[in-house]
């Protein structure tokens, strides 16, 4: 009860229903940020987008950041719960400014660094709403972030700092005020908490994530084989290339496309996130025995593969070829 009362009064420029059904991982990805800033820039101003930017991140991130939460904590009570936030956060030192936690930390993929339109809306606005969301949610202990450098203004990397909320009116910038404001913690903490409780009341616990074992993924470093050619599987398998001694080397990924059904359901354009996904982790991506509809439509995407094959067996010659030229030795 306390938590629909902590949401009441919070005004929203969008509808946090249809943000949360939407999986974050491809909202993170680089083109759909570019539009989605842009979206928010030509309907809202600079002013309005920033603001909005700010809370659609946070909102994404504590949704995330309380399935990992209960995953961790209450052995499983949302079954499936991802671990792993969708934005990759690598974190540094913890200190305590005058008794107030703070973290040091960046984003090494830099999502959002390119999206600078002009002083009056630019800086990583979604990633730091996602990381003050996520970082609440998943520790208990109500921190906001602030970039505090930016690939975009030229810096070498795009840092952050998470502060407890009372700590950043120990610091002077002023831009701090302006985070906190908009990002109420209890309210997204609220509107969090009763969409996962509405999902789980209305389709039941969410189904267990695939098993990345047997045949569905083959590791043979330098070589990767994703045999489940699904979009948001294909991007969550990817997640292995940071967590898993065993795919440490990875240089090269094939997407398997060998029972082709999978191009009765998708197009080119929805692999898009798992190649920029693949491209972040430095690894090649080839499509083996991808749906022959494609074949014409593959030159025209954004990203593509590095080589499209017509079997497995070719993709992993060509597959062994390249690493061969990187260097490796085979």
């Amino acid at each position: 009860m306390q938590d629909l009362e902590d949401s009441v009064g919070l005004h929203l420029d969008f509808d946090p229903e249809s943000l949360l059904v939407r999986d974050p991982h491809e909202i993170f990805h680089p083109q759909l940020l570019r539009n989605l800033r842009d979206e928010l820039e030509r309907d809202l101003g600079s002013e309005g987008a920033r603001l909005t930017a700010l809370q659609m991140g946070c909102l994404l991130g504590m949704r995330d950041g309380m399935q990992a939460a209960d995953c961790l904590l209450w052995g499983g009570a949302i079954e499936g719960s991802p671990l792993r936030p969708a934005l990759c956060m690598h974190y540094g030192c913890t200190q305590r400014v005058n008794s107030e936690l703070a973290l040091q930390g960046s984003w090494p993929l830099a999502n959002e660094s390119g999206l600078r339109l002009g002083d009056g809306f630019g800086g990583c606005l979604i990633s730091t709403g996602y990381t003050s969301g996520w970082l609440s949610a998943a520790t208990g202990v109500d921190l906001l972030a602030l970039e505090t450098s930016c690939r975009g203004q030229g810096d070498d990397a795009c840092r952050f700092t998470a502060l407890e909320e009372g700590g950043w009116g120990l610091l002077d910038d002023p831009r701090s005020e302006e985070v906190r404001s908009a990002l109420p913690l209890a309210a997204f903490r609220a509107l969090a908490r009763d969409s996962l409780s509405k999902n789980v009341e209305e389709n039941g616990p969410a189904p267990q994530p695939a098993e990345f074992s047997g045949g569905s993924i083959q590791l043979w470093p330098p070589l990767m084989v994703i045999h489940d050619a699904e979009p948001a599987s294909a991007v969550r398998a990817l997640e292995l290339l940071e967590s898993d001694p065993a795919a440490q080397g990875i240089s090269v990924v094939i997407l398997n496309f060998a029972d082709g059904s999978v191009g009765e359901n998708y197009s080119p354009e929805d692999f898009q996130p798992f190649l920029a996904a693949a491209e972040a982790c430095s690894a090649d991506a080839i499509y083996a025995n991808p749906p022959e509809a494609w074949w014409t439509a593959l030159p025209r995407v954004a990203v593509a593969p590095l080589a499209e094959t017509e079997s497995l067996e070719e993709a992993i010659g060509l597959g062994l070829q390249i690493s061969r030229a990187q260097g490796w030795k085979l």
